[in-house]
């Protein structure tokens, strides 16, 4: 529909020797409207073949066309996987009591419903939460389902064909029968990474019976062939830094120590890093990072912040993790996005960059013309290649009727992140108009697609689909 082009250079200063050079990298916009406002997810397998979807819709792009996929609206999408064009899975909840599996073949998709592992009569809030291929056919599913006490699932597809549900095994300490002093006895998988077909691992929260409060973080190695039920050698508890608190308080909603997990990237069999947040003995909100290698997963370390960072107190209600996003283009080489304060209590945005195993933050410096007291939200971050990422989000300026909310785009060359840069929205936005940015996906280091979200001059919410050139 409407269309318009924006062209930027961002300076990213790289370090040559002891002297910093700098250059400029050309950023290329093209705003369309999607034909659907459900954009909340995309993967690009290649420039011109990409998927999006969001609630119970499927945008599918072929040659740079999209077009929507008819499904039932009881279908609530929560993740999406595409290994290859035109082979895409999507995976998430259907009603209140089954989960499902879409499977793209060509032009076609399939629905395919698994049973929960034991097929309860009357589950509650099943779903499978995250899902990732390792090729064309061969795909693992996770998530989670409640029937008594709250239970981790595995579905995997081989071949082309889904299996049913299987329970994955907990860590051995975990609460796994109902006690009223642990009312969510149990355990979730959330995130699903593979390097292979046959080394994948997972990852969530379960119930920890030493202690009173919360879900602990888990890693559940060698996911795609899980040991029998009972077996938990693969299944380990997240070790969080040494500064973390010891238990959950009951103040805050019987909240655990650790806030959950921000993202997972397994780019090598046996080397995977994860990343969340956690509160610790000073009772501050802290990001976290762990790293696995062959020999086991490492306690999780407190990445850096910027100079300018101050404390960060816990609120007394709520808690948001730190980190937002998490992407691994190599072994030892990611990004992640997040949040922090300055001394002035200021938020901030947070990028991270890895490189050889070692963390290095940098501030998020707000696109030209925002307000230096502008609110930035980091979200998803996605790494073509070592150094080469692109992170999205959105920053607020102003308040009330008067306040504008823009997305926000930030590119990484050579290990450096850029200035942000206002995304460009369809010529037929409001100049009023609230955009937000939802998911970014890069088919190569030169060629994005994001999906998000944006307001018509009729003030309707239509749905963003944002092209981008990058040089």
């Amino acid at each position: 529909m409407a269309t318009v082009a924006a062209i930027c250079l961002v300076a990213v200063a790289t370090a040559s020797d002891s002297h910093a050079q700098t250059h400029a990298v050309r950023v290329v916009q093209k705003a369309v409207e999607a034909p659907r406002p459900a954009t909340v997810q995309v993967a690009c397998p290649t420039a011109t073949s990409c998927v999006s979807v969001g609630g119970s819709a499927v945008l599918v792009e072929r040659g740079g066309k999209w077009r929507v996929v008819a499904l039932s609206k009881s279908l609530n999408i929560l993740s999406l996987a595409c290994p290859s064009a035109g082979k895409c899975v999507a995976s998430g909840r259907e009603g209140e009591r089954r989960v499902f599996v879409l499977t793209q073949i060509g032009r076609k998709w399939g629905l395919t419903v698994p049973a929960l592992p034991g097929n309860p009569a009357d589950p509650s809030f099943p779903a499978l939460r995250s899902v990732t291929c390792t090729s064309r056919g061969n795909c693992v599913a996770v998530g989670y389902y409640e029937f008594a006490v709250q239970t981790p699932v595995l579905v995997k597809e081989r071949n082309g064909t889904w299996g049913d549900g299987a329970e994955a095994p907990l860590p051995a300490n975990a609460a796994t029968s109902p006690d009223p002093d642990h009312p969510n006895a149990g355990g979730f998988l959330a995130l699903v990474s593979c390097s292979s077909g046959v080394d994948c691992t997972a990852a969530g929260g379960y119930t920890n019976k030493d202690a009173q409060y919360g879900h602990y973080g888990w890693f559940l190695r060698d996911a795609a062939n899980p040991p029998p039920v009972g077996e938990t050698q693969d299944a380990v508890m997240a070790q969080l830094p040494a500064d973390a608190a010891t238990v959950g308080d009951p103040e805050r909603a019987g909240s655990s120590p650790f806030f959950g997990f921000a993202g997972m990237s397994c780019p090598l069999g046996g080397y995977c890093t994860a990343a969340g947040g956690y509160v610790d003995t000073h009772d501050d909100e802290r990001g976290v990072i762990f790293t696995e290698t062959p020999s086991g997963w490492a306690r999780g370390i407190t990445p850096p912040l910027p100079t300018n960072a101050g404390r960060n107190p816990a609120s007394p209600n709520e808690f948001e993790n730190p980190l937002a996003s998490l992407s691994c283009a190599a072994t030892a080489n990611c990004a992640a996005t997040g949040w922090y304060v300055d001394r002035s209590e200021q938020r901030r945005g947070l990028l991270l960059s890895e490189a050889h195993g070692k963390w290095k933050a940098t501030e998020l410096v707000l696109p030209v013309g925002a307000a230096r007291d502008a609110i930035p939200i980091l979200g998803p971050v996605t790494c073509a290649s070592r150094g080469n990422c692109v992170a999205i989000g959105d920053y607020a300026s102003g308040v009330g009727s008067g306040g504008r909310t823009y997305g926000l785009i930030v590119v990484e060359r050579a290990g450096t992140w850029g200035r942000g840069i206002k995304a460009a929205p369809p010529a037929n936005a409001s100049k009023a108009s609230h955009t937000f940015l939802n998911s970014v996906s890069c088919a190569s280091a030169r060629t994005c697609t994001i999906v998000g979200d944006y307001q018509d001059r009729s003030g309707r919410t239509r749905g963003l689909i944002l092209n981008l050139r990058l040089s």
